[in-house]
């Protein structure tokens, strides 16, 4: 499951966000302590303005392909 996790992110995400005006996030992972599979991500925000905006894969993969977006990533949650 975790392969396929990384996948889904590498593969279909990222290039998703890319799309959608993302400039960079950083992804952490706990390594000698903490919780296994754990994953922290940060990314910049311009202003508080674009939580009012539709997210970025909603930008660049619309409102259906968002919505099959989530459908696929909610079963690693």
């Amino acid at each position: 499951m975790l392969a396929e996790y990384q996948n889904f992110v590498k593969d279909e995400t990222n290039p998703a966000l890319i799309k959608g005006g993302v400039k960079w996030r950083d992804v952490w992972v706990t390594a000698t302590f903490g919780n296994a599979f754990e994953y922290f991500i940060v990314a910049p925000i311009d202003n508080f303005a674009q939580y009012d905006a539709p997210h970025p894969i909603e930008k660049a993969l619309g409102k259906e392909g968002f919505a099959a977006w989530r459908a696929k990533g909610n079963r690693f949650f």
